[in-house]
Parts: structure tokens; C-alpha cells; sequence
């Protein structure tokens, strides 16, 4: 596998929403929606590389991750450094999607793995704090790890092998998506 073959962890979350929507990302289509925006303004802050303080955690903001195993490369929005030594990364999402959980799951535990990787040392927890509701949810990182490995083959496979078909129109996901006219021109009047 070449350099091409590195898969982002963004496209991974995208992947997991919807692989159309994954695809259509990798080939360079991107459109904002009220939704998009949201999400850009709720990163305004955390996207300031840096560290600051809270409550004796050290909190690391935009921090560059990379798992060679796995060939997967991003950005965590913040990893915390809690005074025992243990290290949690932690993904902010302006809300929780559809509803589902499992995307921005699959990018905190892929930052998680990366992390893993990088300081050779396990990372137990993951945590997505929704901004919309001021919440923050914990993850066991053992618990989607299989899950997770299974997506990143199954992405590979459909993001750099045979073009991922146009799926039915799905009133839940396809209306909130940003790219539901690029993917679906004719549904997009649902």
C-alpha cells in the first residue's frame, strides 16, 4: 500500500454515517448546510492548538495522530492528561447526528487506537461532549475496538476499490446531509 492508501479518521466517522456520503468527500465534494456551520462554529475554540488547565486535567487541543498499523492519520480535537497519567481523547460534535451515536464513536476510538500507537501505552476511555446539550458521554475503548477495525477494512475496501453505489434515499440521514444534492439530485426535494 502506497501513501494514498491512508485513510482519515474524519472519512472513517463519514464512512460510518453514510459511505456515499465518505465517497463523495474523498473525490473533493463538499457543500456547508446550517447543520455544517453549526458544528464549524462549535470547534472555534477547541481548534486552537494549544493546552490549558481544568481541574488538574491537562487538556492538549488539535492534536495530530497517526496509526502506521492501520494506515489512519487525523486530528483529535482534545486529548485530556489526567494527573494518574492516563490519557482520553475526546471528540466535539455540535450534536449527536441522526441520533446515532456510532460515527463520532468510530472517529474518538480511532483517535484512541492512533494514540495507542503513538505513546505504546493502552488508552482505556474516549469521551464526545455534545455541544448542543452541553454533555459528554464515556466510552469503554475495548468495547468498539472490533467494531472499529472491522469499519477501517470495510472503508479501505470501498474508498480506494470499486465506487460505492448511491444508496436509497433515507428520510432520517439524507435530509440532514450537507451533500444530499450531490448525491441524490432528484431526491433532494424530499
Amino acid at each position: 500500500m502506497g501513501d494514498e492508501d491512508w485513510l482519515t479518521l474524519s472519512s472513517l466517522e463519514h464512512f460510518a454515517y453514510c459511505p456515499t456520503q465518505a465517497s463523495l468527500l474523498q473525490e473533493g465534494v463538499w457543500v456547508d448546510n446550517h447543520l455544517t456551520v453549526q458544528g464549524s462554529a462549535s470547534h472555534e475554540r477547541v481548534d486552537l492548538p494549544g493546552v490549558d488547565r481544568r481541574r488538574g486535567v491537562r487538556v492538549h487541543h488539535r492534536v495530530s495522530l497517526a496509526s502506521h498499523r492501520l494506515l489512519l492519520h487525523g486530528i483529535a480535537d482534545a486529548v485530556e492528561q489526567h494527573p494518574d497519567g492516563a490519557v482520553m481523547p475526546v471528540e466535539h460534535k455540535w450534536g449527536r447526528g441522526s441520533g446515532d451515536l456510532w460515527p463520532s464513536t468510530v472517529q474518538v476510538v480511532g483517535q484512541a487506537v492512533c494514540l495507542e500507537e503513538m505513546l505504546r501505552r493502552p488508552v482505556p476511555r474516549v469521551a464526545i461532549f455534545i455541544v448542543s446539550e452541553r454533555r459528554r458521554v464515556v466510552l469503554l475503548t475495548d468495547d468498539w475496538r472490533k467494531r472499529f477495525e472491522d469499519l477501517v477494512l470495510s472503508a479501505r475496501a470501498a474508498l480506494f476499490g470499486e465506487r460505492v453505489s448511491t444508496p436509497s434515499y433515507s428520510s432520517r440521514r439524507c435530509r440532514r446531509c450537507s451533500l444530499l444534492e450531490a448525491c441524490q439530485p432528484i431526491g433532494s426535494n424530499r
